[in-house]
């Protein structure tokens, strides 16, 4: 039942992406949403990358999925939270443009760096929680 809870919260979250990103040619926004949507957007980057672990260890056996269940039960939501703290600017709080605006571009630089760790994070951790898992079954 976890597998199929998981599974269906995963496509919703690449939904709510690709409908994020594509505001205006759903007519979502027509035009009137305001900066706050491109605030959140970025958190939904990480959908696609829990849904393919979730469709990866769907069909393998329960010791599988259950080996990356432990791990990903905590590690998602933690991500999400730091995804939000980075796209809210708290990484950066009260930055002025610096010289010639360059603090900004800094920020920018930083926030992408943090994403892609912990993206890195997530995918190196589970990995090696498939691996043990899929070890144990074989066990």
């Amino acid at each position: 039942m976890k597998r199929n809870i998981v599974l269906l919260v995963t496509i919703i979250g690449t939904v709510l992406l690709y409908a994020m990103f594509n505001t205006r040619e759903l007519g979502i926004c027509n035009g009137s949403c305001g900066p706050g949507i491109d605030k959140y957007q970025d958190i939904f980057l990480f959908s696609p990358i829990i849904l393919v672990f979730s469709l990866l260890t769907y069909k393998m056996k329960n010791v599988v999925f259950l080996s990356w269940w432990k791990f990903a039960k905590w590690a998602i939501p933690v991500i999400f939270f730091l995804l939000y703290l980075i796209n809210i600017g708290a990484l950066h709080p009260g930055l002025s443009g610096g010289v010639m605006g360059m603090g900004d571009i800094y920020a920018q630089a930083a926030d992408l760096i943090a994403s892609i760790s912990l993206y890195i994070i997530f995918v190196t951790g589970s990995l090696i929680q498939i691996y043990r898992g899929w070890n144990r079954k074989l066990k």
